[in-house]
Parts: structure tokens; sequence; C-alpha cells
């Protein structure tokens, strides 16, 4: 497991990346993420986390080491779990330009597994030292083949794009309706998204009503 982003990163970055750190391993991972109570990982169902604590795999990175790069096939999930990780968008002259900080418990990576893109729109870097939590694509699809495990990682990609829509309208950006059409692609996916996601109802992230599917597609048409 994890093959594809290992061959990566040790043809490119062997002296950035010690895998399993001696401070972290799964059991303190799950520890971690529980404690936070308002987080993605601490709203699952027992079975869904331990499905992705024993499935994933925990990786250092040294100050500076490229994470992944926007472009590269989307292998897999990170949740940041020590450091601070910047995330940089590709600009329109193919320059590099910092889009978000990722500190501990942030997640990252589920929007083009889950639309089918299977490309990253982003570069992470560590800014520090860090350590991330890192869940395959294969893994990701076979939780996504179970309704539940659909659900929730819909759910993980409404709560990544919520907080960039926060971030867009603090900076009064139009950027926030851009964001929304982009999730609402998933209706139109490949695989078991474009079956159940429009069927599916979901917690509306701010506390309102639940949300319908079909109803979150329409932003889109």
């Amino acid at each position: 497991m994890h093959g594809s982003i290992a061959q990566v990163h040790v043809d490119t970055h062997a002296a950035a990346i010690k895998k399993q750190p001696e401070k972290w391993n799964k059991e303190r991972a799950a520890q971690f993420l529980n404690a936070r109570k308002d987080g993605w990982f601490a709203s699952l169902q027992p079975g869904t986390q331990r499905y992705i604590i024993e499935r994933c795999e925990i990786i250092s990175f040294k100050r500076n080491a490229l994470i992944c790069r926007a472009d590269d096939q989307a292998d897999g999930i990170h949740a940041v779990l020590e450091g601070d990780v910047r995330a940089f968008v590709r600009g329109e002259g193919g320059e590099s330009i910092f889009f978000r900080c990722l500190g501990p418990g942030s997640w990252t990576g589920i929007s083009p597994i889950l639309d089918g893109s299977m490309r990253r729109t982003k570069t992470l870097r560590a800014n520090s030292p860090a350590v991330t939590l890192f869940l395959d694509r294969t893994a990701v699809e076979t939780l996504a083949a179970d309704r539940d495990g659909l659900a929730a990682l819909v759910g993980l990609m409404f709560e990544i794009n919520a907080e960039f829509s926060r971030l867009a309208i603090e900076a009064r950006s139009d950027a926030t309706v851009r964001t929304a059409r982009g999730t609402s692609q998933g209706c139109q996916g490949p695989w078991p998204l474009r079956r159940q996601l429009c069927r599916t109802r979901h917690p509306s992230l701010s506390g309102g009503p639940r949300l319908d599917g079909r109803r979150f597609a329409s932003i889109h048409e």
C-alpha cells in the first residue's frame, strides 16, 4: 500500500521523508483526530474510523519537503497531524501562488478522487517538520463503494470546500460561487458518486437544514 506516493517521494525527496515517525503511530493518530470533537474524523462511525486507521500510513516530512505536486495523479488523501503545511495553486502564467495553511487536523486531497479528475489541484509543501496520516486511493475508493462510507467522504469534501468558501468570503472574493460549482461537479462524477450523491441527504455544515444533493447540484446548472 502507498507504493505510488512512496515511489515519487523516494525518487525526488529521499532525504526528506521517514515513514512511521517514532513520535507518532496509528493509535496516537486516532486519539488525536478524535480529540478534535468538531472535526470530520470524530464524527465518523467507529467502523469507518477503524477502517481508515487500519489502512493508513503515518509519514513524516522534513522542512521544505514536497508532499505532492499540482497535476500529479491523486493517489490518496492526507490529514495533517503535526506541523505547518502550505498549499499552493498554479497561476495563469504557471507561477506558484500561496493558497492557504494546513495545520494539525486539516484534511486535503479528496475532491479529485470523488469527482473523477484524479489530478491534484494544489501543491503541498511542509513549511516546518510535519507529519501526515495518508490513506491511499484504493482504500478511499473501497470506502466510497459503501453508501455510508461515500456519505462520509462527501461530508469531508463539503467540509474542505466550506472552509475555502469561508476564506473567500473574508477576502471578498467571487471564488465562493466557483467553489460551490466545483464541488457540485461530484453530482455528475463517475462510479458510485454519480449514482449515490444526488439521492443522499447530508447534514448542513453550518448547522442549518439538511442539504439535498439534487438541490445542491442545481448550483452547477
